[in-house]
């Protein structure tokens, strides 16, 4: 899990940080890491370059405060409004219509969120990877939880692995997200999701058979 590194900020420093990250992560996510520099965040959070420099002491020290801004929303989003554990099917349902839906209010502009900083980093930095590997592995571990349980209440047969079902959800998710905004079409994403849903359906539990019940004799009608 990422560090919370705005735990010794003021509450008005906090709304600095926040403005300063959220504005970053817009940039970024619509131009991507190379095309933003740090003169086009400052303009797009309406601060000076001494309030930058005082909470990201450079480019980097900012990338890695988005990916902890991106890695609170994607949480948010599978877990806030009834979502809770992901532990039904019809919870991993509405956690791919949440992820549909998304994209449908970008315009598919953005693709997956960290997927193009990964294509980015060239050459590779170790600690932004770390970061961004940490965010993977806390989704994939949330959705495996979810999946445990299922396979505990019975509702998906005991051979299912969930680390695997949870792997095949995010790449699915990840991968639909990126081909969207290539395709400029939701259709990828849709897709993608829909198929992963389904292949953890082929692990849903058969409901046991009725036990049948012993057939009463029906006596003759005495005649009158």
């Amino acid at each position: 899990m990422i560090d919370d590194t705005t735990g010794d900020l003021t509450p008005r420093g906090r709304i600095a940080y926040a403005r300063i990250t959220g504005a970053a992560a817009d940039l970024i996510y619509r131009r991507g890491l190379s095309n933003t520099t740090l003169s086009d965040v400052r303009r797009a959070a309406s601060v000076s370059g001494s309030q930058l420099t005082h909470y990201f002491t450079d480019r980097r020290a900012l990338v890695r405060g988005v990916i902890a801004w991106r890695r609170d929303q994607v949480m948010t989003l599978s877990t806030d409004g009834g979502l809770g554990r992901l532990d039904s099917f019809a919870a991993l349902q509405e956690w791919a219509d949440r992820n549909v839906q998304l994209q449908i209010d970008l315009d598919c502009s953005g693709g997956c969120i960290f997927g193009s900083l990964v294509g980015e980093l060239v050459p590779p930095d170790d600690d932004l990877r770390t970061d961004l590997t940490a965010v993977y592995d806390e989704l994939i571990g949330l959705l495996r939880a979810g999946l445990t349980t299922m396979v505990k209440r019975g509702e998906l047969r005991a051979d299912a692995d969930p680390k695997h079902l949870a792997r095949v959800l995010v790449a699915a998710h990840q991968g639909g997200s990126l081909l969207s905004q290539t395709t400029q079409s939701i259709k990828p994403l849709r897709d993608a999701l829909s198929a992963a849903i389904q292949y953890v359906r082929l692990y849903a539990a058969e409901s046991p058979a009725p036990k049948a019940g012993r057939a009463r004799r029906s006596r003759p009608k005495k005649s009158t």
